[in-house]
């Protein structure tokens, strides 16, 4: 299962990686994305970019946990 968010930021932030696997972090255009297809860690960042354009997304407030 695989969630994506999403956030409108006003500056660019200084990205960092998350675990070992990762060397680093950058920013891309959609397009630059689209062209680096075949170097995405998975298939689904593509995918999940491509949902929310299409308007394939729900308000954070529907999300529930039971933790």
């Amino acid at each position: 299962m695989r969630f994506c968010f999403v956030i409108e930021l006003k500056e660019w932030l200084k990205g960092q990686p998350q675990d070992s696997e990762i060397i680093d972090t950058h920013w891309f255009t959609f397009e630059q994305i689209k062209a680096k297809k075949q170097q995405l860690r998975s298939s689904m960042v593509l995918e999940c970019i491509e949902d929310y354009l299409a308007g394939n997304k729900i308000p954070l407030s529907q999300l529930k946990s039971n933790l």
